[in-house]
């Protein structure tokens, strides 16, 4: 076809045909009808386009050399013709019971525990202060075993911070009693794992509970946690994040007028 306008539209035609909802081959047929002289046939394709551009940026340069098609067409601005609306995607739900439009820290479970003395021990206890939850595999875990004595080393910045920490342990409250550890922590037993589940810190698949470390705000937000199979090992980046957080507003004014 090259040299002869009239054949190349042929088979730029029978491409298009044979690619009804393809937007290229109909938007190559269009200009290429146009450079050969045919304007009512260019403009009748056009319309085609038209319709196959509605979701595509007209700053391309195949759409982009369309514009005196548009121009001879009698529209103006913005060519593409909207798509209509789908009608099989089912009931749409009212985007406000989808949840908040910017991210907002969540409602920490409320987890219990049993003290080493048998007393229950509920999150409400330490509502009202910014504490830090770690909830550990026992003193069989070695990992968990280094992570304590982390965070133990750090002790007493934790407390120049006012920052609780809570310990809670897949131990028994007499294994926890019986090993003799004096620590800087409260340490309750989760033996029974309904700590490990209101904090989001267990394998469903697996049965069994995670390494968690959990900083919670006084209203009782998440605002930050680490969950997986190895215990979180970094007291000082958990201390500067706290104090960073703790700077924040719950609602940054910057996110709400994006």
């Amino acid at each position: 076809a090259l040299g002869d306008p009239a054949k190349a539209c042929e088979i730029a035609k029978g491409v298009a045909d044979s690619e009804k909802n393809q937007l290229a081959p109909w938007a190559l047929l269009a200009w290429m009808q146009w450079s050969a002289g045919r304007r009512d046939e260019a403009i009748a394709t056009f319309q085609e386009v038209r319709r196959l551009a509605g979701h595509a940026d007209t700053d391309l340069p195949s759409l982009r050399r369309l514009a005196p098609l548009a121009e001879a067409a009698g529209v103006s601005g913005d060519w593409r013709t909207p798509p209509p609306a789908a009608t099989d995607t089912g009931v749409r739900p009212d985007l406000a019971t989808l949840g908040p439009p910017q991210w907002q820290a969540w409602q920490a479970g409320e987890w219990s525990a049993v003290s080493v003395a048998g007393e229950p021990v509920l999150a409400a206890s330490l509502r009202g202060r910014a504490h830090v939850v770690i909830l550990t595999l026992g003193q069989a875990c070695t990992h968990c075993n280094q992570q304590v004595k982390a965070f133990v080393d750090k002790a007493a910045a934790f407390e120049k911070a006012g920052l609780p920490i809570v310990i809670v342990s897949t131990d028994t409250p007499t294994a926890i009693r019986d090993s003799g550890e004096t620590l800087p922590y409260a340490v309750h037993s989760g033996a029974d794992g309904a700590a490990f589940r209101a904090l989001d810190a267990w394998d469903d698949f697996e049965g069994k509970p995670l390494h968690a470390t959990c900083f919670i705000a006084a209203d009782g937000r998440m605002r930050w946690q680490h969950v997986g199979y190895e215990p979180f090992m970094l007291p000082d980046f958990l201390l500067e994040e706290t104090r960073r957080l703790l700077e924040l507003p719950e609602n940054p004014e910057c996110l709400l007028r994006r």
